[in-house]
């Protein structure tokens, strides 16, 4: 049987270097400028190239589709019909499953010296949603932020909720914990979860809880606090609604100064802390633990599609989508 190569691509321009492997389209390097001139890993990523493909369970670097995050019981409705996906976490679909495309070999479509877009095709076999569909992401280098554009098309109405699973450490991926970095997330509601980290329905206003991130706080702050929200995802793992906010997610290194801008067209983030991270073999033989990393994924809300009060996301039978999440990196001196 023939068995497609692994395969990596190498982006750069005068403020960004990086390395994507065609397993998940995931990115296993991304190196800028700290405020001494030192070019620096920012991501967690794996030595052992194949290891994005047989160790990769905390999706390191990689676009999770078709539908990221859980989804309770694994199963939803659409267009009166029922559908019942492979329950992998615990009782719930967690990144579209065993068989998702974050540990599939991406065919490459077009490449530039600062330019990517890579192609998988997702069968309905593959993962029982409905629909064939053809999911594309484009990596974009332009000056200091890196753009990623994710479209898809599907032969009959489906679900289409990308994301990218990159661990920031912006003191370096090998660096230790992240829990010193100060994050500012304009988001007055996030999404309370239950003892399954599937969220329960309902917004909550931030105000008062250790979600409350409309001023740059130290991630460290809110873990410390006894917290049962905190207590249910061993951490941050949680989604914050941006709909209608216009002001950039940031994340900063006080050590190296770099910081990191996000914004998106999606409807909300999930901030997760990199909870459940033991034992991974890193690059330059880094052994990464819990809280080496921390992930800003741009997303629908977690089961969304079986909450009505939220934004839903049904791709209709051949319509095209495309979703945008930028990431802008500078200094703060």
């Amino acid at each position: 049987m023939f068995e497609e190569k692994i395969e990596t691509y190498e982006l750069k321009n005068e403020s960004i270097k990086m390395t994507v492997v065609n397993i998940g389209a995931s990115i296993v390097s991304l190196e800028v400028k700290d405020r001494l001139g030192k070019w620096t890993d920012v991501v967690l990523g794996f030595s052992n190239l194949e290891d994005y493909q047989v160790d990769n369970d905390v999706c390191f670097g990689s676009v999770v589709g078709r539908n990221a995050n859980r989804i309770k019981n694994g199963t939803f409705k659409l267009n009166n019909r029922t559908y019942q996906l492979e329950k992998n976490n615990g009782e719930n679909n967690l990144h579209s499953g065993s068989n998702g495309v974050h540990l599939k070999k991406w065919k490459l479509e077009e490449i530039t010296s600062s330019s990517l877009k890579l192609k998988i095709i997702s069968s309905e076999e593959e993962q029982c949603f409905p629909g064939k569909m053809l999911m594309m992401v484009e990596y974009l280098l332009s000056e200091n932020s890196l753009v990623i554009n994710y479209s898809g098309t599907s032969t009959k109405d489906s679900l289409f909720n990308p994301t990218n699973h990159t661990y920031f450490n912006l003191s370096g991926h090998g660096s230790g914990a992240v829990v010193n970095h100060y994050l500012k997330l304009p988001s007055r509601n996030f999404m309370p979860i239950g003892e399954d980290s599937v969220p329960l329905g309902q917004r909550q206003d931030v105000k008062g809880t250790p979600m409350d991130f409309l001023v740059a706080t130290k991630l460290i702050d809110g873990l410390n606090l006894s917290d049962e929200q905190l207590k249910r995802g061993n951490g941050y793992d949680h989604h914050f609604v941006l709909d209608d906010i216009d002001e950039q997610v940031e994340l900063y290194s006080n050590e190296t100064g770099i910081k990191l801008s996000l914004k998106t067209n999606m409807p909300g983030v999930q901030l997760y802390t990199g909870n459940f991270i033991q034992n991974k073999k890193g690059k330059d033989g880094i052994i990464y633990q819990e809280r080496s990393g921390v992930c800003l994924e741009t997303q629908f809300c977690p089961n969304a599609i079986n909450n009505p009060f939220e934004k839903s996301p049904i791709i209709k039978k051949d319509q095209d989508i495309v979703y945008e999440t930028k990431w802008r990196f500078d200094l703060k001196h």
